[in-house]
């Protein structure tokens, strides 16, 4: 209704040249008056649009920068496999304030049977895409495949957003694997093996070539033990027959 009423009032050509008392056109004194709810007196009504006070936002400024974004979510189910994409960053889908939000990123490590957050939280501000839409990056990759004690399944980020910079809403996850390695979701945040994993396969070769590697090098020197043998008897044998000689001459 507001935007038909507004249609109808820019086709007139004399509301914008008839100017009033404070220098405005007509059409800009009417359609100062067409913003919805009046802007909830938390902003001005420019042409038709509400210009938002500094801590309101929403179409009529009717909602607080303090509540933050709720409902939102990110594209395939929260899962980003490695093989395809670079998974540096997400879009977050939901219902924002431009022009700040802010993006709250908790990284961890799913293992086998857990999970282990790496740090404190960062912080930092989103890429506004649209008021439905924005965009967070994540930190360096931290990523270590494994230690002595614990291999390193996927990598996860808790995901929380803000309006204001300080109160922040609920948190969606996502995770980042190697989809030929393993297999996750984002239900209960979990990875299980692929033994079809061609890293796996290539370790395991690498192994077979070590066993293999130890087993010429044993096949190398048990020719040389043999022959070293046959010498050492071969000389007690000349010895022997040395000084059973001599003896007899004796």
């Amino acid at each position: 209704m507001l935007m038909t009423a507004k249609s109808e009032l820019e086709k007139n050509q004399t509301l914008k040249e008839e100017i009033t008392e404070d220098g405005k056109t007509v059409l800009e004194k009417l359609t100062s008056l067409l913003c919805l709810n009046n802007c909830s007196s938390n902003g001005n009504c420019i042409n038709g649009l509400c210009v938002c006070n500094a801590m309101f936002g929403g179409e009529d400024c009717s909602i607080s920068r303090t509540t933050a974004p709720s409902n939102i979510s990110v594209p395939e189910l929260g899962l980003c496999q490695s093989r395809k994409r670079s998974c540096k960053r997400t879009n977050v889908m939901g219902h924002f304030m431009p022009p700040d939000v802010w993006c709250n990123i908790q990284h961890f490590e799913i293992l086998e049977n857990n999970r282990s957050y790496t740090g404190p939280p960062t912080i930092s501000k989103a890429v506004i895409k649209h008021s439905y839409m924005v965009s967070c990056e994540f930190a360096n990759g931290r990523r270590k495949r494994s230690t002595p004690n614990t291999t390193v399944f996927a990598d996860g980020y808790d995901i929380r957003l803000s309006n204001d910079g300080s109160n922040y809403g609920e948190v969606v996850t996502l995770i980042v694997y190697d989809e030929e390695c393993y297999s996750c979701n984002t239900v209960n945040v979990t990875c299980t093996a692929i033994e079809t994993c061609p890293l796996t396969r290539a370790e395991d070769t690498e192994a077979e070539k070590e066993q293999n590697g130890e087993k010429d090098e044993n096949n190398i020197f048990l020719p040389f033990g043999v022959i070293a043998g046959l010498v050492v008897l071969g000389a007690l044998i000349g010895l022997i027959v040395y000084k059973v000689k001599h003896k007899d001459i004796g």
